[in-house]
């Protein structure tokens, strides 16, 4: 009869455990953070490389804007 103690015992250690790490989201909120910083980092770096020579030109002539000036 006491090993059947000892399982039970062991059984509720094990659920209580299990929700424990259930009840815990404390990763979850890290996987969701570092997919939104993925998916903005991502953004910036295809709108970048997409506007690239826009972007080349705006400081060429602020380049050149301020040479002129001196």
């Amino acid at each position: 009869m006491q090993a059947v103690s000892e399982k039970d015992e062991i059984g509720d250690k094990t659920m209580k455990l299990l929700r424990l790490l259930i009840d815990d989201e404390r990763g979850a909120t890290m996987a969701e953070y570092s997919m939104l910083l993925l998916l903005v980092t991502a953004g910036i770096v295809g709108t970048v490389t997409v506007l690239r020579t826009q972007i080349m030109s705006v400081f060429d002539l602020a380049t050149e804007s301020l040479g002129s000036i001196g």
